[in-house]
């Protein structure tokens, strides 16, 4: 009787566990792994965009009140905007 239930036991810890199988706890940590770098990843391509976009008006703004010349403004944009 014993013999059963350890054999039972057994069987569902090569499985994985109760639910799932051996690849269900995997697939839901690489899922979620996916998720999270998605994430991240998202996050940091706006805010890189957002600080270009603050470059560029700071830029603006020098070349308005003649801090620089259009040659330096056009230089300059073209190495923020990684052109």
């Amino acid at each position: 009787m014993m013999h059963g239930f350890g054999w039972l036991m057994f069987n569902r810890f090569c499985q994985g566990g109760f639910n799932g199988g051996f690849f269900g706890i995997w697939m839901y940590l690489i899922v979620a792994g996916l998720a999270v770098i998605a994430v991240v990843l998202i996050v940091n391509k706006s805010s890189k965009k957002t600080s270009d976009e603050n470059a560029i008006e700071v830029l603006k703004m020098q070349y308005v009140e003649g801090k620089i010349t259009e040659e330096e403004y056009m230089k300059k944009k073209k190495v923020i905007q990684g052109k």
